[in-house]
């Protein structure tokens, strides 16, 4: 296998890339080798380039891919901005050539550093990507070939229209999507996306690169793909590294795997669930099913208790006797041909929750849950219908219910004169405060990020004046969040036509669960993309809360905020490039727009804590 390993162009030319760095390197404040030591990097791998000179290391894709691949396999060790060659590197470059004169114990290394170079091209092992290892996993399935369309869409592939199915905004990934049968509502939702394919395509371009996957000719949209022996190494070692150890509490598999799609949860799964026997099993997963205040994990919890099989089916009777969440118990033992005695209330509290589970949390905006897709149809429901609603007897029965109401109540939100809406302070929902990790993609050496805790109930338009604020801009751009599909932002007529309304959405309808995360993009021009993730949820009166104090309030963070309009990430970049080098082409120009005498009186590092507050608390 180590063999194997080194017959990949990718892998090989990292280890070649990391033995030729040597003692040092000096690297740019982006990390990278600096481009005339990269134009050397490029003549010893054999890349060519059309001229003698580099603005970037980052420019020329298969110099990144070894450098990226170096880095993640540890072949290359970085000490501030200086580069050096780990001794595992030059032990493998000096038998690279003969795979026959590697003992077992260097053989073993070669494989762990090829397996972390092609986990690094993934996210692993941080900020895997679900949608890649879906892949992973159904190819992984297969005996042999598989079309890439099936690979990515399973069967419904072999639709083109993909009537029935639906794309998660949450894990990017293709499921059915058919309502209960309930009268008055009779929908099948069909949803598309086609970034799907391409970004498969891409995955399975890197994974070529070293040599996890063949590919063949086949039928559309480029062929067949299977997985090598190397590949199939690849995908055990994935598997393995994020799935629950066996002892796990029923409620911390489902959070771990409640963040990837279904075919990864369900395999990542599978060492826990082998540990029990299936009674035990399903009894564990509805228990902690009905008590879970997340409908999203209720579900997650559920899929995996159904996939234990008749053998689990006396766990699923005894929750057959109970009222509300045992719907589901009644459900799934109908559909094993069991003779249940049903509540008459069931489709409509299964509608509810199936509603709730669909939208995050209530409320959410409805356009997003099956009512708002009802009413866009021009469905209209029946009294029954809401009748059947309201009496089920599911806590967000009365929402759901106001969902299907023929004219929706939205609030009002407060404008200016101009029409935009007007600044206002948070709203607490319960007293409760979300502690955020504000970080800003694509920006790093030194990396600039904020730690903030705001009140679960502020919403986007609120939350965007505390990020303003907190990381440093002038707010003098456009700007937009992200969650999943949809976007929200400052209705304007045409330009933000598509966008859902900032203001009458809250952060706690899309982030209520640890590790939830959505976009923040600020200047359309620039595109500076913020990831905001929800590390945590304190309670009123806790010791975290009455620690942070009045809120908003900025914990912790790092790195100064960019200069308006420097061009993005890779703009800001070339900036500090240029500050730092005097002979730069750019070096004058650079400190005449920022109005600088100096190089150092621009510190990209710099973060002051109290100035932060202060601007908050004004």
């Amino acid at each position: 296998m180590a063999g194997a390993a080194l017959s990949c162009p990718a892998f090989t030319d990292a280890v070649k890339l990391a033995a030729w760095v040597g003692p040092s390197r000096e690297l740019t404040t982006s990390g990278v080798l600096r481009p005339a030591i990269a134009v050397q990097a490029c003549q010893v791998l054999g890349i060519p380039l059309a001229s003698g000179k580099l603005r970037s290391a980052m420019d020329v894709p298969e110099l990144q891919l070894a450098w990226e691949a170096a880095l993640a396999a540890d072949l290359v060790l970085v000490v501030s901005n200086r580069a050096s060659t780990a001794p595992i590197a030059a032990e493998i470059a000096a038998v690279a050539a003969d795979a026959e004169q590697l003992d077992t114990g260097l053989a073993d290394q070669v494989v762990l550093a090829w397996l972390r170079a092609v986990g690094g091209q993934f996210g692993f092992p941080n900020d895997v990507c679900g949608q890649c290892l879906t892949m992973l996993v159904e190819l992984g399935k297969a005996d042999g070939p598989v079309e890439i369309a099936v690979a990515v869409l399973g069967e419904s592939a072999d639709d083109p229209n993909r009537t029935g199915t639906y794309v998660c905004p949450d894990c990017g990934q293709p499921h059915e999507w058919s309502l209960p049968d309930v009268p008055g509502l009779d929908v099948t939702v069909a949803l598309r996306d086609e970034d799907l394919v391409e970004h498969a395509l891409t995955t399975i371009d890197v994974l070529t690169d070293f040599g996890a996957v063949s590919t063949g000719p086949g039928q559309a949209p480029e062929g067949t793909v299977a997985l090598t022996a190397l590949g199939r190494l690849f995908a055990g070692w994935a598997l393995e590294s994020i799935s629950p150890a066996a002892d796990e509490a029923a409620g911390e598999l489902v959070g771990i795997v409640a963040d990837y799609p279904p075919p990864v949860a369900l395999a990542a799964s599978a060492r826990w669930l082998a540990a029990r026997t299936p009674p035990t099993a399903a009894r564990e997963l509805l228990g902690f099913a009905e008590s879970a205040d997340v409908p999203l994990v209720r579900t997650v919890a559920l899929t995996l208790a159904r996939q234990l099989g008749s053998e689990a089916l006396p766990a699923w009777r005894e929750y057959a006797v109970r009222a509300g969440f045992g719907a589901y118990a009644r459900q799934h033992l109908a559909s094993q041909g069991e003779d249940v005695e049903s509540d008459g209330r069931d489709e409509a509290w299964l509608l509810v929750d199936s509603i709730v589970a669909a939208s995050g949390e209530l409320p959410w905006l409805a356009e997003l849950t099956f009512a708002g897709v009802f009413r866009a149809m021009g469905g209209e429901a029946t009294p029954e219908l809401l009748a059947d609603l309201k009496s089920c007897g599911h806590p967000n029965a009365a929402q759901v219910a106001d969902l299907f109401a023929p004219e929706p109540r939205t609030a009002a939100v407060p404008r200016s004169p101009a029409g935009v809406p007007a600044r206002r302070g948070p709203t607490a929902a319960n007293g409760k405060l979300c502690q955020l990790l504000i970080t800003m993609r694509y920006v790093d050496d030194p990396p600039v990020w904020r730690r903030v805790v705001v009140p679960a109930g502020i919403t986007l338009g609120e939350l965007h004046y505390v990020i303003q604020d907190a990381m440093g801009w002038e707010d003098c751009h456009l700007h937009m969040f992200t969650a999943g599909k949809v976007t929200y932002g400052v209705p304007d007529g045409d330009f933000m036509s598509d966008d859902q309304d900032e203001d009458a959405v809250r952060l706690s309808d899309l982030l209520s669960r640890k590790g939830q995360k959505l976009s923040y993009t600020y200047d359309f021009g620039d595109d500076w993309d913020h990831l905001v993730k929800l590390e945590k949820t304190l309670r009123p009166g806790s010791t975290e809360a009455l620690a942070a104090g009045p809120v908003p309030v900025c914990l912790a963070g790092e790195g100064a905020c960019p200069p308006e309009d420097c061009g993005g990430a890779s703009g800001y970049w070339n900036l500090k490039e240029a500050l730092a080098n005097p002979d730069h082409d750019d070096h004058e120009d650079m400190l005449e727009w920022l109005g600088l005498d100096r190089p150092g009186d621009f510190n990209p590092a710099a973060f002051h804590l109290a100035e932060v507050n202060q601007r908050l608390r004004a």
